[in-house]
């Protein structure tokens, strides 16, 4: 909607002389269509906006986030200006970060649990770096610095292989199994 500038109107909820415009279309009677400009001073719809958001609060996340996931999808430079906003705000406020994640983690026990659950299982799935630097390390006292990169590929296989081995035993049993 439109901001504009109207002297010669002034507000009696603010005394101000911004308006914001929109079209009403108003059926007649008769079948007949009328439209109205409509105006509405811009502080009173910005508090009305406010006042809606607040008795509406999950309406509106649901809507907002509906809105961003429209957007990446159509627009690839609205997706990448996204990305680069967040990274912003993840390195300016870090700490704010950790601290809140380590106060929902402490009072939200059992969800924390289940989420840290279906990462590791992830983790374990995807063969990922860190879990194959935890199989690597296990009781030793090293830490992933101390790891090269071709030692992790090369463990990273070995466990590829143990699993195909494993899958082959259950296979084959399974086999006998229905003969």
């Amino acid at each position: 909607m439109p901001t504009i500038d109207i002297h010669d109107k002034i507000c009696p909820h603010c005394g101000g002389i911004r308006w914001v415009t929109y079209k009403r279309i108003k059926t007649l009677a008769s079948g007949d269509k009328k439209t109205y400009i409509c105006y509405i001073c811009a502080k009173k719809n910005i508090e009305n906006g406010n006042k809606w958001r607040k008795n509406h609060v999950e309406e509106f996340k649901k809507t907002a986030r509906e809105y961003v996931k429209l957007r990446r999808k159509i627009d690839f430079k609205f997706a990448e200006k996204e990305r680069q906003k967040n990274k912003v705000y993840h390195k300016q406020n870090s700490k704010e970060r950790q601290l809140y994640r380590k106060k929902w983690a402490n009072s939200n026990v059992e969800k924390n649990r289940a989420y840290s659950r279906i990462s590791s299982k992830k983790q374990i799935i995807n063969l990922t770096d860190y879990y194959v630097c935890k199989r690597i390390i296990n009781k030793d006292k090293l830490f992933k610095e101390d790891i090269p990169q071709d030692l992790i590929e090369l463990k990273r296989k070995q466990l590829i292989l143990t699993r195909q081995i494993k899958n082959n035993g259950k296979k084959q049993q399974s086999s006998k199994n229905s003969n």
